[in-house]
């Protein structure tokens, strides 16, 4: 194996081998495994349907945009924080659901930004702010920064040590 396929691998799932349960297998060929993130996969998916969806909101009042974006952008949020937590262990069918309803809140709330709504757009936009500012402090406060963070720095480590060859 060379010394940049852990890194490709990495990068397309953002978890280490310890972590390859959150992650979806692909196989294209009987030889080659490709790891995706299971809520990138699922972001991916609900942009792609949120976009072919998209002119339907225009009959949407503007107040009903900000509401939903800023609700859909919630399950992703509390499931991560909660796995994060170890209050639980997610799924990746959640995953890929939660990845779906955030980026369509993410959507939703750019749209605001093209169309000129910058009002809309901003309190969207602060609204999944805080609440994402709100989950990582209380997960600073439990502690559990460092727990979510020490397996992606050893597997870092470990690629970095290699000696080439």
């Amino acid at each position: 194996m060379t010394r940049t396929a852990p890194i490709v691998a990495l990068l397309l799932s953002h978890h280490p081998p310890v972590q390859h349960n959150r992650t979806l297998c692909l196989r294209p060929t009987r030889n080659l495994r490709i790891r995706l993130c299971a809520r990138c996969t699922g972001e991916a998916a609900g942009l792609v349907v949120t976009l072919c969806f998209l002119r339907h909101l225009a009959a949407w009042p503007g107040w009903v945009v900000f509401i939903v974006a800023t609700i859909l952008t919630l399950p992703a949020i509390v499931d991560w924080s909660t796995q994060a937590m170890e209050w639980r262990e997610s799924t990746n069918w959640l995953r890929l659901i939660t990845g779906a309803m955030f980026a369509s809140g993410c959507v939703m709330i750019g749209r605001f930004l093209f169309l000129g709504y910058f009002a809309l757009f901003a309190a969207s936009l602060g609204s999944v702010a805080v609440l994402g500012l709100t989950a990582l402090k209380l997960l600073q406060r439990a502690g559990a920064i460092d727990r979510v963070l020490l397996p992606f720095e050893a597997y870092a480590e470990s690629l970095l040590d290699r000696t080439p060859g």
